[in-house]
């Protein structure tokens, strides 16, 4: 390895404080200055009013001594001769990086930084095609790989734009105080500062901002595993797919990533190909589908219905889905029937606990809702202190997020739609302009929503909202409550359909996503890619919710940090028909009263007229706010 000590270097300088303590890392003293103020910033990050008591709560759950923390802070580590193998993978990027080869092409001149980065992706796609003939795989066109490249740019730049732009405009700045004259060219300085950083390989901006060489390393390398795996496995089960969908494939035409949040280095993909045909690929097991539909077929042959499901093949650790496609519907009658639909899969949420049923988990598709993701369709009950109290939509049939609720936020994007999604207004954006120039700039921007939303049904091109449909709504919903209340001892019997969810994994929701996606953007800043101990107590914003309910591990917590500094939406999945959650490392979470197969069954016990009356009444609650709000601007 050339330049040894610049790895090094590098490796102890990205150390999380937390991997500093499971690396037993030898530290020395260091000044009291330093101390505070990591100290501080840690308190600031566990608690708003950076409380004392809270802190010495934080240090009591990690079991934390004062030596621990010392270790957690310190900056005066002992180098490691082994390095962390993120490390091989930078070094084998940056051995990419040429001044011969750098182009300033018209193909690049709308790619923002693309010189900076395009080194990290052809290594990725190097890797790739070397990958695939090793493993006998016929190499996908140069169509597909193009987009393939596209997206890993883009996830690269979202990585590292706030730092190129910092560092370029200090160049800028440098350039003007300089005695040279510039050249009247409008690129002349942004050339300039790219042949500067080529030309050391970018170490002086790697040695500035060490942890943004390791999140860049770590996701070029996850790419190429995940791409590799996805036509790896696309090659092995193509005749396996066109016998189980009765389809002719032929060549992927086109390939769309990130339809899913990252979740393991992974996420879902849509493969098109040229008959038109489009196939899902899910990187995760897809048994809890099956179960599904067999229970929406129970459902369809007992109303006399014909709810949509989806072709899936389960292939155990991923699996092939069919692509459910946005119908309009043709008729009034159709919109009706669609509604009337929604009640009754509201109900069905309703007793399976589904949750998290957000907008983009639904698809209209003529006279029929669909539900595309099942992970979360069937769920545990919670310890009871484990709720938000001052959720009122807890425990009901509106925690699934199919319906408005008595939050404005989630009622903007739940599930089954509202009039409030009809127009969220206007949204700010940022646009690159006058890109790769010397006055480059991120410049904000106004963007109207589209009214193109998929999860509500359309008739004519116009939207049909579920308030203008609350009567065929509530005929559904209580045609499949009488459903259960008619078949309690059978759905709780060893013959119930709800016998296909027994020992699925399924996935538990600790916390919204959104939390997750403002956090990994936020850690993107600057300040924290230059300092490890910063991003790592920046993290601990997470830990806040261990200290309010005590019965969260800080198991959980270890295992969000991990996801999160991968650059993953972090993810945790239980059993079915088990009371705790099994983390990566082995360890166990206790946070359910009862198991989901054991709540659901607890639910249909407990169904009753009264209860279906009291859901009722929520749903006109909640969808009589949306009506209200559309009045109001109806006056305006």
């Amino acid at each position: 390895m050339q330049n040894l000590d610049f790895f090094r270097e590098l490796n102890t300088a990205t150390l999380f404080p937390y991997e500093k303590l499971t690396h037993n890392r030898k530290y020395t003293s260091i000044e009291e200055k330093e101390n505070f103020f990591y100290i501080d910033l840690l308190k600031k990050s566990i608690c708003k009013n950076n409380s004392e008591e809270s802190f010495k709560k934080y240090c009591v759950l990690n079991n934390f001594s004062q030596k621990d923390l010392q270790v957690l802070v310190s900056e005066n580590l002992h180098q490691d001769k082994k390095l962390a193998d993120w490390i091989y993978v930078l070094e084998e990027s940056l051995e990419y990086i040429d001044i011969s080869t750098i182009s300033f092409s018209k193909e690049t001149q709308e790619v923002p930084f693309h010189q900076l980065l395009s080194p990290f992706v052809e290594l990725c796609f190097f890797n790739l095609r070397k990958n695939l003939i090793d493993k006998g795989v016929k190499e996908p066109t140069s169509k597909v790989i193009n987009r393939l490249k596209k997206t890993l740019y883009k996830e690269l730049f979202i990585l590292s734009n706030a730092v190129f732009f910092e560092e370029f405009s200090d160049f800028l700045n440098d350039s003007k105080k300089s005695t040279f004259n510039p050249n009247t060219e409008e690129d002349y300085c942004y050339k300039k500062f790219i042949e500067k950083n080529i030309e050391d390989k970018l170490q002086t901006i790697f040695v500035k901002f060490p942890v943004l060489a390791r999140l860049i390393a770590t996701k070029v390398h996850r790419y190429t595993l995940f791409v590799t795996n996805l036509f790896e496995r696309f090659a092995k089960d193509t005749l396996e797919i066109e016998s189980h969908f009765k389809v002719k494939l032929g060549d992927i035409k086109e390939i769309h990533l990130n339809a899913g949040d990252q979740h393991n280095g992974e996420t879902t993909a849509i493969l098109e190909f040229p008959n038109s045909f489009k196939l899902v690929y899910k990187p995760t097991n897809l048994s809890i589908t099956l179960a599904y539909n067999q229970f929406l077929d129970w459902i369809n042959q007992s109303l006399n219905e014909n709810l949509k499901s989806f072709k899936i093949l389960d292939k155990s650790d991923y699996g092939w889905i069919e692509f459910v496609k946005a119908l309009e519907c043709k008729t009034t009658k159709d919109v009706k029937t669609y509604y009337k639909r929604t009640g009754i899969l509201s109900g069905m949420a309703y007793f399976l606990n589904s949750r998290d049923y957000h907008y983009e988990n639904v698809i209209a598709s003529g006279n029929s809702p669909v539900l595309i993701d099942h992970e979360t369709i069937i769920g545990p009950e919670l310890k009871s202190n484990l709720y938000d109290k001052a959720n009122k939509s807890d425990k009901t049939i509106l925690e699934s997020m199919l319906l408005p609720s008595y939050e404005e936020d989630i009622t903007k994007k739940c599930g089954f739609g509202s009039i409030k999604q009809k127009n969220n207004g206007n949204f700010v954006f940022y646009k690159i302009i006058n890109c790769n120039k010397d006055n480059m700039k991120k410049a904000p921007q106004f963007g109207a929503q589209r009214n193109d939303l998929v999860h509500i049904p359309k008739k004519d091109n116009e939207l049909q909202f579920l308030e203008n449909y609350k009567s065929d709504f509530f005929e559904g919903l209580n045609s499949f409550y009488n459903l259960i209340l008619e078949n309690k001892e059978f759905l709780i019997s060893k013959e119930s359909p709800l016998e296909h969810f027994e020992n699925k994994k399924i996935r538990h929701i600790i916390r919204p996503t959104k939390v997750y996606a403002k956090l990994l953007l936020l850690l993107n800043n600057p300040k924290y890619l230059k300092d490890a101990t910063a991003y790592g107590l920046k993290l601990e914003l997470l830990a806040r919710t261990y200290l309010m309910y005590d019965l969260l591990s800080i198991d959980i917590l270890g295992s969000e940090r991990e996801q999160i500094t991968l650059g993953d939406i972090p993810v945790f999945y239980t059993i079915s028909s088990s009371d705790h959650i099994t983390l990566p490392n082995g360890k166990t979470a206790n946070l359910f009263e009862k198991s989901a197969v054991a709540s659901v069954k607890e639910n249909i016990k407990n169904a009753c007229i009264e209860d279906l009356e009291h859901q009722i009444s929520l749903i006109n609650e909640v969808l009589s706010l949306s009506q209200g709000a559309k009045k109001v601007a109806q006056t305006i």
